[in-house]
């Protein structure tokens, strides 16, 4: 089905893959992958009555894909799992209501419902292994760690007031560890690549916390602003040294996680520090300044060397993290919606 350019610039859902070595972006014909660095489309696969849900496996010819219920083929309520390279379905998953997120890993597939998260295992034939009570959760909040040695699932507990649960999906039968975030709802949630550390922010939007996964334990608050904001996305560079925070004021704030090295051994011992101050933090302007409906979602590049910032309008923000002055610098703007393949 032929594609105009006005019908791809009408984004639905933007997310990057678990390294942030790619993103995809949903519309109302399908959905597209982009390389996040340097800028490609690598996939542009359509579908009558779009998609509103596109969840990567790294670079795996495999995406879960969610319909936006235009089409009675592809329902609000049915997860697809679609081989990119041979352009077929090959599994799929009926939930009770609207699906609200999907989150993979090389062996679960996690399925968020308004308020609960339906864990199946990642086969052709899906087969439900638990399902995990949470508090009404309509934008889908929750983080699955990507990591073979660490199975870890944080979400926003039943329980009222800003309460977090870590749960171990191999090891269902040990009690989650819970975690009081913060006084106000959780907004989100994110693990480094290990899952040895967790990133949180309430609705409010002004502090971000990172707490120790194993414990529960507080390790380091960040104070993002003063004035309240709705917090984007949150992002940790592969090797734990650096964290980014988009909001809806149109900025990213980038810190320095080098305070937490002698607190935590497993973060790595061989980081450089980007940074003077243990939690000073860089202030990136997204511009033009994004409307208020606009979302963007944030990562970084392999070698922890750039912020890049993808955002619902189609465009691409890229900026280089200078070491020696502590600086960032914007080398890229263009629009990823403008790509073909």
């Amino acid at each position: 089905m032929a594609t105009s350019t006005s019908d791809k610039q009408k984004l639905i859902g933007l997310t990057f893959n678990q390294d942030g070595g790619c993103f995809g972006a949903t519309t109302k014909n399908g959905y597209s992958m982009y390389n996040a660095e340097p800028l490609k489309m690598l996939i542009d696969d359509c579908f009558d009555g779009g998609m509103s849900i596109v969840e990567m496996l790294f670079r795996c010819h495999y995406v879960a894909l969610v319909g936006t219920g235009q089409n009675v083929v592809y329902p609000q309520n049915k997860v697809i799992i679609w081989d990119s390279l041979y352009k077929q379905q090959i599994g799929e998953i009926v939930a009770e209501s609207n699906i609200k997120a999907i989150k993979l890993r090389r062996d679960k597939i996690c399925v968020v419902l308004d308020d609960k998260i339906l864990v199946y295992s990642f086969s052709e034939a899906p087969e439900l292994l638990s399902t995990i009570e949470t508090a009404p959760n309509t934008t889908g909040i929750c983080a699955l760690s990507a990591s073979v040695d660490n199975s870890l699932l944080a979400y926003p507990a039943k329980e009222t007031g800003g309460i977090v649960k870590i749960v171990n999906l191999a090891k269902l039968e040990v009690p989650a560890v819970r975690i009081k975030a913060h006084n106000h709802a959780v907004a989100e949630i994110s693990f480094n690549f290990p899952a040895s550390l967790m990133a949180t922010a309430s609705e409010k939007g002004t502090l971000i916390r990172i707490y120790d996964t194993d414990s529960g334990t507080l390790m380091n608050e960040f104070r993002r602003g003063s004035n309240p904001a709705k917090v984007l996305s949150i992002a940790f560079s592969l090797d734990s040294s650096l964290l980014a925070v988009a909001s809806s004021h149109s900025t990213v704030h980038v810190f320095s996680l080098m305070c937490l090295q002698k607190q935590h051994p497993r973060i790595g011992t061989t980081i450089e520090r980007y940074f003077k101050g243990d939690v000073s933090f860089l202030r990136l302007k997204i511009s033009p300044t994004m409307s208020t409906a606009t979302v963007c979602k944030c990562a970084f590049d392999a070698n922890s060397e750039s912020v890049i910032v993808v955002c619902s309008d189609g465009s691409y923000h890229r900026f280089a993290i200078d070491r020696e002055s502590g600086k960032c610098v914007k080398q890229t703007y263009s629009f990823f919606i403008e790509l073909t393949k």
